[in-house]
């Protein structure tokens, strides 16, 4: 292995390691800087001491034991102990910055933020002096005093040092670098919990391009990095992109079988979907709004000449109509209008996504006049399924084709059970024939799918030789 290969591949593990920690905290937000906490309390330990030092390493050995074991109190004494000793003896500012550190964290491990702060502020202060205030060498001690600050909900001041991180890494590393992936993450998370979505959004639509092109689309980080924008692009409402991220992710993971992170993108993948369904499938309807009845039919005239104003109008009184219909067939039939405008325009994760809840509620409230629009949501989110499956076809990504073209068929299958079942005259004999040849198209996809798995298998294994 050459060295280049191997700093690549210690740079992509060093990345994963952070990604298992740290993956899944856009979603549980409460636990963020604990989850962080184990990523840079390793660094503590890894202060730099002089040598011969065996009567402070049993020290610090000693107070990580206690610490481990919840005894703060004892481990702080054998810190300070240890402090005291090293001053003592006139040593360097590596063994007194460690001794710092430790301490700070012990604090921290408490929830004693305003104590470790000032030490992590003044070892930096030490560093600084000693480094210049550019130096990379800076980055771990600038990364603590961020975390302390995100507890202190300071999210301001967090922001401005993972800034100044960001720069020493790019300035050391290049624009294109991993590594500056992951700092841009520490600044995402920042954003995120700040409710700054726009550029929490930026920001990680970079990190998934440097990822993207230093590991390809099918790699764990790059699935991780199109979770974290999932979330994000929900937060702002930005349906479509969402579920594509999402979806895109489930899917890489589930290839790579890395049990870690893919039980995060899974959760994370459940935690938007119920978060997205509950409002519309929860509830009972509010008598004192009016449903927009208007808007609806306003937009079944608009389909047909402007999906895009139709759709629009729709989401812009989304909310009005399931304050008023919460779990009714009227949000029901809603919504299969939304599926159907949505799907006009190509956006077929959404209409997915609509289509679905308004499946949900229409079976739950069936009835023969009912049948028609539940046939129609049902068949229209097949074809979603189906042209997603051919745009991944395209663009050679065979996993996410197989598993589009798995629902696809299920779909496609489902409606023609529900059209069979219809009341006399429902569904058209056209329709029929439309679902029908969707059906074969589906299959038949899935066997071509197989055949290009197998070819770039084989292929795999050759170039392995």
């Amino acid at each position: 292995m050459t060295d280049e290969k191997a700093k690549s591949k210690n740079g992509k593990l060093l990345v994963l390691v952070v990604l298992i920690i740290l993956v899944g905290v856009i979603l549980l937000q409460s636990r963020v800087v604990q989850s962080l906490d184990k990523e840079y309390s390793a660094s503590a330990q890894k202060k730099s001491l002089l040598p011969n030092a065996s009567e402070w390493d049993e020290s610090w050995a000693q107070a990580y034991q206690e610490m481990n074991q919840g005894q703060y109190a004892k481990a702080e004494d054998i810190v300070k102990e240890a402090l005291k000793k090293a001053k003592n003896k006139g040593s360097k500012d590596s063994r007194l910055a460690a001794g710092n550190d430790c301490l700070a964290l012990i604090y921290k491990k408490q929830g004693k933020i305003s104590e470790a702060l000032p030490l992590y502020e003044k070892n930096l202060a030490s560093d600084e002096a000693s480094l210049g205030k550019d130096n990379p060498g800076l980055s771990n001690g600038l990364k603590h005093i961020a975390l302390s600050k995100m507890s202190k909900k300071d999210y301001a001041s967090a922001v401005e040092i993972y800034k100044r991180v960001i720069a020493m890494t790019e300035k050391e590393h290049g624009s294109e670098s991993p590594l500056l992936a992951a700092e841009l993450r520490n600044l995402i998370r920042t954003y995120d919990l700040q409710g700054d979505y726009k550029n929490a959004k930026e920001l990680a639509e970079r990190a998934l391009r440097i990822d993207m092109a230093a590991y390809g689309p099918t790699d764990m980080v790059t699935a991780s990095d199109m979770n974290n924008l999932a979330l994000i692009n929900f937060r702002l409402n930005l349906i479509d992109e969402a579920f594509e991220n999402a979806v895109k992710a489930l899917s890489v993971s589930e290839e790579n079988k890395n049990e870690a992170i893919s039980k995060v993108i899974s959760l994370n993948y459940q935690y938007l979907l119920n978060s997205f369904e509950k409002p519309y499938l929860e509830g009972t309807p509010d008598k004192t709004v009016a449903f927009p009845e208007k808007v609806f039919e306003e937009a079944k005239t608009l389909k047909n000449t402007n999906a895009a104003e139709a759709a629009q109008k729709l989401l812009d009184n989304l909310e009005t109509a399931q304050k008023a219909a919460c779990g009714t067939e009227q949000l029901g039939r809603y919504l299969v209008r939304l599926n159907n405008t949505l799907f006009a325009q190509g956006k077929d994760f959404a209409a997915i996504a609509f289509g679905e809840v308004a499946q949900k509620i229409l079976m739950k409230n069936m009835s023969a006049q009912l049948a028609p629009s539940v046939v129609n949501v049902q068949s229209y989110i097949a074809m979603s399924y189906d042209r997603l499956a051919f745009k991944a076809l395209k663009e050679k990504n065979y996993n996410l084709y197989q598993n589009l073209s798995a629902k696809s068929k299920e779909n496609y299958s489902e409606a023609i059970r529900l059209a069979k079942e219809a009341p006399a005259n429902t569904v058209s004999p056209a329709w029929f024939k439309t679902l029908h040849s969707g059906l074969a198209s589906a299959e038949q996809r899935m066997k071509e799918c197989q055949r290009a798995l197998s070819v770039a298998k084989e292929k795999s294994k050759t170039g392995s030789l």
